[in-house]
């Protein structure tokens, strides 16, 4: 049978193998208390082990408790905490760095078991992993030399979701120092992303007369707006009147909404499509039209005075994100250009042109929300939207549009 001592509260002999055994509650800074057993052959070293657990628990205020793998954690990181945190989006992208590294690499270890080296083994892994899923597995001898790998902003990213999570288990007390801290983040190669050059621009805007109205419109509105894809396929009719465009909303697929961020603004188009607001408000701009631009937009317009600017020639429903990506490298073939301008490289062939024509560089930043091709610095007072037409009829200029 058990037996206690006077004053020793939990402390006990377990009748089952003559352990002396004690119990403690544990707190840990998430609403319940979980229990630590200690156990030793003899009393006073289990006393001992109390005292001991009481000096770290004045200390820290906890101690760690964790039986919970990585995996666990991450389950709950990602299901329980993060949907109310970031967008839905960005928990996507965070579920498949957990779901193709993460789990499957450190997943069994216990959150108190990893360390730096299991960090750095993860990211070394990682960088070195074929980015083609029909070699990953292959030894290293046995990849072709020209083998592409993940950029290093991708393998940043899932070291940033793995610092954050271990961070979190920090902050609930769950663990005391987060392993993370402890490696080097991954350093990321700037890069230039690839504009198309005014004379190509030019090519381009040549090659939209053998198209549809409306195409004509979508690929102008790309090359002569600085905007980003979403706002472009977003634009609604009523945001693209009185020679303006009102680039307040953007059209995102956002796959399995559950929980949402308190101040994540969203507009439900059909299916995943929906109309959110851009990341800031420096995003929130007006743009005005150069008299080319609003004459193609209105053609696209037509008659119509509700819903989305641009539809899908084939279905006439908005346009998808990833179609009208893939049309863009369609077009790009077409026109005899090269294919590895990205859509969001319209956008910098829109800053450049600005930059060429000696539009001001706080015009500039006003025209196109905060872009990182321009300087980064402090927005200044919002300029005039005549400054802001005077500015992009230059570009015009430039392209022999006007």
């Amino acid at each position: 049978m058990a037996r206690r001592g006077k004053g020793e509260g939990s402390i006990y002999q377990r009748a089952s193998d003559g352990l002396w055994c004690v119990t403690v509650e544990v707190p840990n800074g998430i609403g319940t208390r979980p229990r630590k057993t200690l156990t030793s052959k003899s009393k006073a070293k289990v006393i001992e082990k109390l005292r001991d657990l009481q000096a770290e628990i004045r200390a820290h205020g906890t101690v760690q408790t964790a039986t919970d793998t990585l995996a666990a954690w991450m389950t709950y990181y990602l299901d329980e905490i993060m949907p109310s945190r970031v967008r839905p989006n960005v928990l996507a992208d965070y579920k498949r760095y957990n779901e193709k590294w993460i789990t499957p690499v450190l997943g069994r270890k216990k959150l108190d078991k990893i360390t730096p080296d299991d960090v750095h083994k993860l990211v070394r892994m990682v960088e070195k992993a074929p980015k083609d899923p029909k070699l990953q597995g292959l030894k290293a001898s046995e990849l072709p030399d020209d083998c592409a790998r993940y950029s290093k902003s991708y393998v940043r990213g899932m070291f940033n979701v793995l610092s954050g999570a271990l961070g979190e288990a920090v902050t609930r007390r769950r663990i005391f120092r987060n392993p993370c801290n402890d490696t080097d983040r991954p350093k990321i190669k700037k890069t230039v992303e690839r504009a198309l050059e005014p004379a190509e621009a030019i090519k381009l805007l040549n090659h939209l007369n053998g198209l549809t109205d409306a195409e004509a419109a979508l690929w102008a509105t790309y090359l002569l707006s600085g905007a980003r894809r979403g706002e472009v396929i977003g634009l609604e009719i009523d945001r693209a009147l009185k020679s303006t465009m009102d680039f307040s909303w953007q059209l995102q697929d956002v796959p399995h909404i559950t929980e949402v961020p308190a101040d994540w603004e969203h507009r439900h188009v059909r299916g995943n499509l929906y109309l959110t607001r851009p990341k800031t408000a420096s995003g929130w701009r007006t743009v005005p039209m150069m008299p080319v631009l609003e004459a193609l937009i209105n053609l696209a317009i037509g008659d119509r005075k509700e819903g989305f600017v641009f539809l899908h020639p084939t279905t006439g429903n908005p346009w998808r994100p990833d179609t009208a990506y893939k049309a863009w490298k369609r077009l790009l073939r077409d026109a005899g250009l090269p294919e590895d301008v990205k859509l969001h490289g319209t956008r910098h062939t829109f800053i450049d042109l600005l930059f060429e024509a000696n539009v001001p560089e706080s015009l500039i930043m006003d025209i196109v929300g905060h872009s990182t091709r321009a300087q980064s610095r402090a927005y200044r007072t919002r300029e005039s939207d005549t400054l802001k037409l005077e500015a992009v009829t230059r570009v015009g200029d430039l392209l022999e549009l006007n």
